[in-house]
């Protein structure tokens, strides 16, 4: 019975270090993942405009079907006459996401954002119906908008960091639980 107890305590040190020193995994802030066509980015410019629903956004980006080269920018308000915060030159391979990296960027939780694509090449992917399946936001075919539409698009959250100090803290206390377990037995 003596035993069991630091046995305990010294693994649950070392759980609770090792669920502190990995970094989280979170979800898709938004994901439009539905595709039925898909339209040239140098013949209609297309672009998607969403509501952030986080203020701690990590990237925004498109599937591109046909790969090609591509200028992905990215404006704050709806439309393409807001203020430029970004744009990146990519080059996705076919069916992959072309992503902008914003995690240096401020954004405003429940404000508008529109994605732009321009280039010589590349294809990205679309919905449409009635309504279109996103209903934060509307995709842009030459400059204006049709609701009835939304590009193939995503939106996720930056990178987590670790809380370092911490976890050091708790590795160390719990391989000295260990150090302790050991020689208790001896």
């Amino acid at each position: 019975m003596k035993r069991a107890i630091p046995t305990s305590l010294a693994i649950l040190s070392i759980l609770t270090a090792t669920a502190l020193c990995v970094t989280p995994s979170y979800g898709m802030l938004y994901n439009q993942d539905t595709q039925q066509y898909y339209m040239d980015v140098s013949v209609f410019y297309p672009g998607q405009s969403f509501t952030a629903t986080d203020s701690d956004i990590g990237y925004v980006g498109v599937l591109a079907v046909n790969g090609g080269t591509f200028t992905i920018s990215l404006y704050e308000g709806a439309g393409f006459s807001g203020t430029l915060m970004s744009s990146q030159l990519v080059s996705p391979g076919d069916n992959t996401w072309a992503n902008l990296n914003t995690s240096s960027l401020t954004f405003s939780q429940g404000s508008v954002y529109t994605i732009r694509m321009t280039g010589s090449g590349g294809s990205v992917g679309y919905a449409g119906g009635s309504a279109g399946p996103y209903s934060g936001g509307d995709a842009y075919i030459y400059g204006m908008p049709y609701e009835q539409y939304d590009l193939t698009f995503h939106v996720g959250p930056r990178a987590s960091t670790v809380p370092i100090p911490a976890a050091v803290w708790l590795l160390g206390s719990g391989l000295i639980g260990l150090i302790g377990v050991r020689r208790f037995r001896k």
